[in-house]
């Protein structure tokens, strides 16, 4: 999970945020006068760390007394707040590329490792509910591709011996926005299947 943020006066101290939350230490100082006023950062982005976050932001507040809103709308769009300035920082599950930083107006884009996380899939077959499904990695990418198409194929069955598995369609549902997960995924798999990296590659 990544912090982006662009220098400037209100961003110089989201960057501060994002450097103090990482450790939350409590060495982080406020001068007297910048206590005496009220300081507030916006922020939107990924939804996964979003708890994660309200822990953060709620012991920054009591240590400084700097409020942060958070928005928990997906990486995409809190990359798109941040690009157009209405908001100090985004939080991204991905880390934004080259030319979403040229996007940026200002100095410099700086990205902070804030969290880590996992990502996993679910399934539903019917009467396979109460047994667990062991995919490889050859198999995941070759689902994602297309090329295995059913419940009951052999690269599957070949991993679950003793599960009836159904002559049923998987039927395939991803996220429509942009997501972070997203990314995060189909680099997992773009990086041990070559041909998901041609068919589909890594997007958000």
């Amino acid at each position: 999970m990544n912090f982006s943020t662009a220098s400037g006066l209100g961003r110089a101290v989201a960057l501060t945020l994002a450097t103090a939350t990482v450790s939350l230490t409590a060495s982080f100082t406020v001068a007297p006068a910048a206590k005496s006023q009220s300081v507030t950062l916006n922020g939107a982005g990924a939804s996964f760390p979003a708890p994660l976050y309200n822990r953060y932001f709620d012991e920054f507040r009591k240590e400084t007394g700097i409020q942060v809103n958070y928005q928990s709308i997906g990486s995409g769009g809190g990359i798109r707040q941040f690009t157009a300035g209405t908001v100090d920082f985004g939080a991204s599950d991905d880390f934004m590329s080259a030319a979403e930083i040229a996007r940026v107006e200002g100095s410099g884009v700086l990205q902070i490792p804030t969290a880590g996380g996992s990502v996993a899939i679910a399934y539903n077959i019917p009467g396979v509910a109460d047994r667990q499904l062991r995919l490889s990695r050859a198999v995941f990418p070759a689902i994602f591709t297309g090329e295995i198409t059913r419940w009951n194929d052999p690269r599957i069955a070949a991993g679950n011996r003793g599960v009836n598995l159904p002559d049923a369609p998987i039927r395939v549902v991803v996220r429509a926005d942009s997501s972070g997960t997203s990314a995060i995924f189909s680099s997992a798999l773009a990086a041990v299947s070559p041909s998901f990296k041609g068919r589909v590659g890594v997007s958000k």
